[in-house]
This record gives C-alpha cells, structure tokens and sequence, in this order.
C-alpha cells in the first residue's frame, strides 16, 4: 500500500494505519489514488482562528494543556502560539517548541521529539533503549528536556 521509504521497505506500521484510516470513507476506492474526502470544516475553523474567533472558549478549559509548535512552523508563528497560550487562563499549560520542526512535524524526521513531548506530558516512560535517551533517540538535558517555555532537545 505505501510506497518503500527512502529505497527500502514499507513502514509495516503505517500500512494498517493507512487501510483503516481509508475505511473511514466509503467512497475512498472510486478515486484513484484512493484517498479521503476532508470536509472543509476545519480549513473555515483555521480561518476563523487567524482572525481571532476560535470554535470554542479556551478559558472554560480547566484540564493540562500541551501546546506544541515546531520552530519553523509557518502556519502557527511565535505570535499566534503565545496568543493561543494566554487564552487558556483557567488551564495549566506547558508551552513547547520544538527545534527544526514545521507545521507537520510529526511527519518530519524530528517526529521523535513530537513524541517525547507529549509522552514526558502524559508522564508516560517510553521504553528504555541503547543509552539514556528513554528508547527514543532523544537526549532530555539535565531537566529532563521541557523547561518553563519550550523544549531543549
């Protein structure tokens, strides 16, 4: 289903994400590719959100937040991130920016640090590796990598 990634196989990971991710369209097999109809809902919420109007009240959110943006994220800049981060004023909220990283940076080859965010966040251990990287490639520094404002990966 995936083409092979950088000359070798398909990511066997990603090929039953692929399949059920296709399933939640029933038309996805009459185009070809086959692929998902995206309703243009979210584009209009973005939208709105560049204008200042979110689809909900950030300030009656009570629960931990995590807001991660990637450094050369062009969609979401400094600006607009820290706009978002003031409006949680009833939520803790632990702001990250992580180095090297855009706007889809879980796609990107620094996904992994998208992943030890939102792990340390979750105050879930990932499985231990080769070394002190917690199995994931990433040195934490001595504060264990999310400090008042960001990341230092």
């Amino acid at each position: 289903m995936c083409r092979p990634l950088h000359g070798g196989t398909p990511h066997t990971t990603f090929d039953p994400w692929v399949a059920t991710y296709l399933a939640t369209d029933p038309s996805h097999a009459e185009r070809i590719p086959p692929s998902v109809r995206v309703p243009n809902g979210p584009v209009a919420d973005i939208e709105r959100a560049w204008s200042g109007t979110l689809p909900y009240d950030p300030a009656e959110i009570t629960s931990p937040i995590l807001l991660v943006r990637g450094e050369w994220d062009t969609v979401c800049n400094a600006a607009d991130f820290e706009w978002l981060k003031r409006r949680f004023a009833n939520a803790p909220v632990t702001a990250v920016t992580l180095p090297r990283g855009t706007h889809v940076m879980h796609l990107e080859q620094g996904r992994r640090r998208v992943y030890a965010a939102v792990t340390r966040f979750l105050g879930v251990r990932a499985p231990s590796g080769n070394g002190d990287d917690g199995g994931n490639g990433i040195s934490h520094g001595e504060n264990g990598g999310i400090g008042e404002t960001g990341v230092n990966f």
